[in-house]
């Protein structure tokens, strides 16, 4: 299995604690729950980084472990479509399996796929934006600090 050289477990746990002050802003403000599951996913499709977010993510419970499980399933959906979950339910049916999640909620950035379920679906769908749009600029700090590297070579051998 291929290893990405900046998409990286350390960077999207950054980037989901970087947006937890607005995840809980939303959560005080305009969001009906007070837990998120928030999943990235890595170059092959699999998870590579989760976790709960919000006042009420540490309790678990029965609604928090339903989140986990639709929050995988978006996406799952989001990977092997290419659009994002609440897109293929609301325009592309046909793409639905069996035992696909029947929820929307996740984004993509610039090839960077995040999935949220907790909240309503457009409030998922906007803190999986955020996440991945966080977690590409950090990808692309990385990458830019690399590239002005004097001891760089032709190809990457490992994990910058």
């Amino acid at each position: 299995m291929p290893q990405a050289v900046y998409l990286t477990v350390a960077r999207a746990k950054q980037a989901v604690e970087l947006a937890e002050p607005t995840i809980l802003q939303m959560m005080q403000t305009v969001a009906n729950q007070k837990a998120v599951h928030v999943v990235v996913v890595g170059l092959e499709g699999g998870i590579l980084f989760e976790k709960s977010v919000g006042p009420e993510a540490a309790a678990g419970g029965e609604r928090l472990a339903t989140c986990v499980e639709i929050a995988r399933g978006k996406a799952r959906i989001h990977f092997r479509t290419g659009r994002p979950s609440a897109e293929v339910h609301a325009r592309r049916p046909h793409a639905l399996e069996i035992g696909d999640t029947i929820h929307g909620g996740s984004a993509e950035h610039e090839g960077i796929i995040v999935a949220a379920s907790g909240v309503q679906g457009f409030y998922d769908e906007s803190i999986s934006a955020i996440v991945a749009a966080i977690l590409w600029g950090l990808c692309k700090d990385a990458h830019t600090t690399y590239m002005a590297t004097a001891e760089k070579g032709p190809h990457y051998w490992g994990v910058v």
